[in-house]
């Protein structure tokens, strides 16, 4: 078999995927945190209980 990316690249660029996906994921986090907040009007979302 004939691979366009070799093996070894794909796996040198795994941290790098990783971290991007983390820093994506933590993105979205913050920000439907912090609608949240807007939307409820308080800074602490645990009181809601």
């Amino acid at each position: 078999m004939v691979y366009l990316i070799s093996i070894d690249f794909l796996l040198s660029l795994a941290p790098l995927y990783f971290v991007a996906v983390a820093t994506v994921a933590a993105l979205i986090g913050w920000y439907i945190v912090r609608k949240l907040i807007i939307l409820l009007g308080r800074a602490c979302l645990s009181s809601s209980f």
